[in-house]
């Protein structure tokens, strides 16, 4: 099998990008076309519903609208074997497809968009639980003073989250939502896959920091421009985190310190070569420090929500990819930031339309939440793309209008159809389902919304989906699942 398998793969691969470039040559202005009649006429219904045809193997077969690239999205069909892409092609290739998989379980959802799970490489799982203090305003210069650690200025309240139903919690928030990784500090085995500093049968091992240069900034007492000759960050020590990527909290804030957190960290990146370095924030870089982000290959993971709320400006993302660097999308954390990529997405919009005269598009929000949210973790050859042997890591997104990029920009949790890690499907809406069809572990209910998991595996009390539910819900801060209630505002009119 595994012979026919590699060969099937080799021959399907070139038959398949020989098709696409030729396919290529004319796809946007029929595709362009198709958008346009679909909105002139207002009556095109795209068929969202999925169909699911249980197999006896591990193995899954995605039928759907592929969203390859960012000038590429056509029908097609992924075969995902051992949690790996194993074969992948137009619609005319599903039937070898399938006859190369007999017992592989189908899910067929017609006209919905397949896209790669989104990457959120910024995240706080054990302080994302809670909803922002009512009190948050953007007068602060630098996190340390909303941190209540320097300065005088009011300190936000919040808190960590505690207990396994509340942690549960935190992850089906991005899950439900279409999120397959998340960078962050902690996690949850068996619902979303954590980039974290331990770990996990199911996640991928980064260093994450914090406070870089200290508890409280120790630039706060320097003036710009500076002379630096302190340059070392923390970062761990521990031996399985040596040379695995390293994201810092840099240059959070406006004011000179930030500044020079900017420049010290890349004083730091040109003298340790060999490891990747991300950068989240970024807000108080200074223009020389935007210039060096590409030429030492740091992505900036941009958090737009939780720096408009707390310091009324953002990282000069426009001006950091006019160098040719890249930039990551994160959710931050609950307190001040989205509470999912998809209101994180919506965020970004509205600060390029209101600041920087709508220069972003829903291509560029695409990469940054799927490829360059990958390549900030070290994890570009694992995930954030459908191609071969990556990560069976998809979410299937409802077709709206045709165009799944200027859907994007419109995406709620309700539109999210599926969510599915490493080929094993893990969430979803129910709405676009018939539920018997689903599989036994899929039968945990949430509202609309369904998540496939066995509570037993989990340690400590008995699980179960309603007793989750009801002790989130009990807590009168605890952030919703399916609606922005209550999360920090992106800009005021």
């Amino acid at each position: 099998m595994d012979f026919v398998m590699n060969q099937f793969v080799g021959v399907r691969r070139a038959l398949f990008w020989v098709v696409c470039g030729f396919l290529l040559l004319g796809s946007n202005a029929s595709y362009v076309a198709e958008e346009s009649t679909v909105e002139e006429d207002g009556e095109f219904e795209f068929q969202n519903n999925c169909d699911i045809t249980s197999g006896s193997s591990e193995e899954l077969i995605v039928l759907g609208k592929l969203v390859l690239r960012t000038d590429y999205v056509d029908h097609g069909v992924l075969h995902i074997s051992k949690g790996r892409i194993v074969g992948m092609g137009l619609d005319d290739f599903a039937k070898q497809i399938r006859e190369t998989a007999p017992d592989a379980t189908v899910i067929d959802c017609e006209d919905a968009f397949v896209s790669p799970g989104l990457v959120n490489p910024h995240e706080h799982l054990r302080h994302s639980g809670g909803i922002p203090d009512p009190k948050t305003e953007p007068i602060y210069d630098h996190r340390d003073e909303w941190r209540g650690v320097f300065g005088e200025k009011y300190a936000l309240e919040f808190e960590p989250v505690e207990g396994i139903a509340r942690d549960i919690w935190v992850e089906l928030r991005h899950l439900l939502s279409g999120t397959t990784t998340l960078g962050a500090s902690g996690g949850v085995t068996g619902l979303v896959k954590n980039a974290t500093t331990q770990e996990t049968s199911d996640g991928y091992l980064i260093d994450f920091e914090i406070f870089p240069y200290g508890w409280v900034s120790k630039f706060h007492d320097m003036d710009c421009p500076q002379e630096l000759e302190d340059v070392n960050p923390r970062f761990s020590e521990a031996e399985e985190l040596i040379g695995q990527p390293y994201l810092a909290h840099v240059a959070e804030g406006t004011n000179c310190a930030a500044a020079l957190e900017g420049q010290a960290f890349l004083d730091f990146v040109a003298a340790n070569p060999g490891r990747r370095y991300s950068l989240l924030h970024g807000v108080g870089l200074s223009p020389e420090s935007i210039a060096r982000l590409d030429d030492l290959d740091v992505t900036l993971v941009w958090s737009p929500r939780s720096n408009v709320a707390l310091y009324d400006t953002t990282a000069k993302v426009i001006e950091v990819m006019a160098t040719g660097a890249r930039v990551a999308l994160g959710s931050d954390w609950s307190y001040s930031g989205s509470y999912n990529m998809l209101e994180e997405i919506q965020c970004a919009d509205r600060v390029d339309n209101l600041q920087w005269e709508d220069q972003l598009s829903g291509t560029d929000y695409w990469v940054m939440s799927t490829s360059a949210g990958a390549y900030s973790l070290g994890l570009e050859n694992e995930i954030g793309r459908l191609n071969f042997g990556m990560a069976g890591d998809i979410v299937i997104f409802q077709n709206l209008s045709g165009d799944f990029f200027q859907d994007l920009l419109d995406y709620e949790v309700s539109n999210v159809i599926a969510t599915i890690i490493d080929g094993s499907i893990r969430s979803g809406n129910r709405l676009f389902f018939d539920t018997d069809q689903l599989p036994a572990q899929c039968q945990n209910y949430i509202d609309n919304h369904f998540v496939c998991v066995d509570w037993s595996s989990y340690e400590g009390d008995e699980l179960t989906t309603e007793g989750i539910v009801e002790e989130n819900r009990q807590y009168e801060k605890a952030v919703p699942l399916f609606e922005p209630k209550f999360q920090a505002p992106c800009l005021d009119d």
